[in-house]
């Protein structure tokens, strides 16, 4: 049997970390009515995640329909800290909100929500707030944005996750909507890890699609579970996220000591992921094909003054480590 308690509280910042040698970064979700109201439904949602080296740029978008005839007051609410029984993810920053194109006050409070049944306890915390006025039979579309964290494991991937259980509070489905993990400006496909996407099942109503460019997931008249989460997680040849500073140990390697990827891409795809790593700094390549490819690429940007100490330490570990694992294919 489930059950659910509800604490409203003055807001009191704190900073918590995922444990067991992983950071689950920051992590937004869907609009939360504080104050229940069974008249507004969210009709649809939109949420674009930029992914960047040092932090990911979210915009979500929610129109919100009034099915009465009379006036409605929703106390309306945005996660901004969510925490699960070993895990917790970090702020947001530079939060905003808009309704219908205006901006709107926001409050930082701290809502309790904690859902149990006979395996699992979940609690979120720390919410922006602010007051949403409905007239009958109103559509109202509420925009908020925020920068994220990347979180990470020890593997040295970068993760980013949105949390879209938050949605199952209101009235009825989400009529329908997407999430789109947007990484053009950052890695290419190759770099994105999308391991166990063919075998992993999506509830009904979920799709998922993988482009050159992005991830998208859509969905239509959905009830996403409480709790359910969307995340992207890449490989990052700019620093050693899991390590920091150090180069020391081999960052790309997983939990049991073996590496993570090395048997995950062909030769041909490794060499592309070599040498994206300098066509991200603009340098021109000598190989006319390897010209041909990243010019199809919005990103590349060929610089003749190209030079080598344009390249940092990571990067070129990176490269070093590509290149060991071409020679044995």
């Amino acid at each position: 049997m489930k059950r659910i308690i509800l604490l409203l509280t003055l807001f009191i910042p704190t900073t918590l970390i995922f444990a067991d040698d992983a950071n689950l970064g920051s992590q937004g979700g869907n609009v939360f009515p504080v104050m229940r109201n069974k008249y507004i439904r969210m009709a649809k949602e939109d949420v674009k995640v930029k992914m960047l080296k040092d932090s990911c740029i979210v915009t979500c978008l929610f129109w919100f329909k009034n099915y009465s005839n009379q006036k409605q007051f929703v106390f309306m609410g945005f996660p901004d800290y969510f925490e699960n029984i070993g895990e917790a993810s970090e702020r947001l920053r530079n939060f905003t909100c808009q309704i219908n194109n205006k901006k709107t006050e926001v409050r930082p409070l701290s809502q309790k929500i904690t859902e149990e049944s006979d395996t699992t306890e979940v609690n979120y915390e720390r919410w922006y707030c602010w007051d949403a006025n409905f007239k009958p039979n109103e559509t109202l579309l509420i925009r908020n944005t925020y920068a994220a964290n990347w979180g990470g494991v020890n593997d040295g991937k970068l993760l980013i996750s949105y949390l879209i259980g938050t949605g199952r509070t209101w009235h009825e489905t989400i009529g329908d909507g997407k999430i789109t993990f947007d990484f053009s400006d950052l890695v290419s496909r190759n770099f994105v890890d999308t391991t166990g996407y063919g075998d992993r099942s999506l509830s009904p109503g979920m799709t998922r699609q993988i482009y050159n460019d992005s991830i998208v997931y859509s969905f239509k008249n959905y009830y996403p579970d409480w709790g359910e989460q969307y995340s992207v997680s890449l490989l990052p040849f700019w620093e050693c996220h899991a390590y920091n500073d150090s180069v020391s140990m081999n960052p790309y390697r997983d939990g049991r000591g073996e590496f993570s990827f090395e048997y995950k891409y062909t030769k041909p795809t490794l060499r592309l992921m070599r040498n994206e790593v300098y066509a991200r700094h603009g340098y021109i390549f000598k190989d006319e094909a390897l010209n041909t490819y990243f010019r199809k690429f919005k990103w590349y940007k060929p610089n003749p003054k190209f030079e080598m100490n344009q390249l940092n330490k990571f990067e070129l570990y990176f490269i070093d480590y590509i290149k060991g694992l071409e020679e044995k294919k």
